[in-house]
């Protein structure tokens, strides 16, 4: 007897399930904890070094200050980090793995990119210093946050016949 659904190849496994208002959830307070680490690395910086990290400078369309922006730069940095996140869960296979190698790439970036302009070197080695504190601390949470929002899809239901 031939049965030709049975020689087809297996299917491949449903696509995971995400609960995006707990990943979004932990993406916004991953987002709070980068912010507070790149406040606390200014004032670090100030206070026991007598440094300048290299923040952005204000255009005067804002008003802000330069340590302003970088504060809600990494902010900013774990919500993008959460959609790549998303975003990975949807298109690969393994969302996790490709989820730490691309936000520990962007981390390694940007802690090397202040070495790229004109500066004191200890502002140099802080702001690197800081850019990689922020880094870790969207690689280590964000992942955790996936783990415990990413469910194994559900199959699909057999077909009429």
């Amino acid at each position: 007897m031939y049965d030709g659904e049975s020689q087809l190849a297996p299917s491949s496994p449903p696509p995971p399930v995400i609960d995006l208002r707990r990943l979004w959830g932990g993406g916004l307070a991953t987002a709070m904890v980068a912010a507070l680490v790149a406040w606390v690395a200014v004032l670090i910086a100030r206070a026991v070094f007598n440094a300048e990290l290299l923040t952005p400078e204000s255009r005067g369309l804002t008003r802000a200050s330069g340590t302003t922006l970088y504060v809600i730069s990494a902010g900013a940095g774990a919500l993008i980090a959460t959609l790549i996140l998303q975003l990975m869960v949807a298109l690969t296979p393994r969302p996790l793995a490709y989820f730490g190698w691309i936000i520990g790439l962007i981390t390694v970036a940007c802690s090397v990119l202040p070495f790229t302009v004109e500066a004191p070197l200890l502002d140099q080695l802080l702001t690197g210093f800081a850019n990689l504190a922020v880094g870790l601390v969207i690689v280590t949470l964000l992942p955790k946050v996936g783990y415990h929002t990413i469910r194994p899809g559900e199959p699909a239901p057999p077909p009429l016949q």
